[in-house]
């Protein structure tokens, strides 16, 4: 899993080793990180990652109003090929009720 918020010096890093990467190689997919309020940080991620299949994990959803998340799920999904799309919960306080909240509305 890579972290969206790499830097300068970490995408410079990643490129190095995305040249290397040789789908051949059995490398085929990415799992970027990236926290919920700030989902438009992957975009950069994700375009240096397009040759591969990409997943994203939305960190820190329960931290967001309900409306939030899917309006970052709904924008990640029409401006990028992601194959899919993780739901997190970093702080470790989403029960089953809070879930259905933040799912079911």
């Amino acid at each position: 899993m890579i972290n969206a918020t790499l830097g300068e010096r970490g995408a410079q890093k990643l490129a190095q080793l995305v040249n290397k990467l040789n789908l051949a190689d059995g490398f085929h997919f990415a799992r970027v990180a990236v926290d919920a309020a700030s989902y438009e940080m992957a975009f950069p991620l994700l375009n240096q990652l397009k040759d591969f299949d990409c997943y994203i994990n939305l960190m820190r959803i329960a931290s967001l109003p309900r409306h939030e998340v899917s309006n970052a799920a709904k924008i990640l999904d029409a401006r990028s090929d992601l194959k899919g799309i993780y739901f997190a919960d970093s702080f470790g306080s989403m029960d089953p009720v809070v879930a259905c909240d933040i799912f079911l509305g």
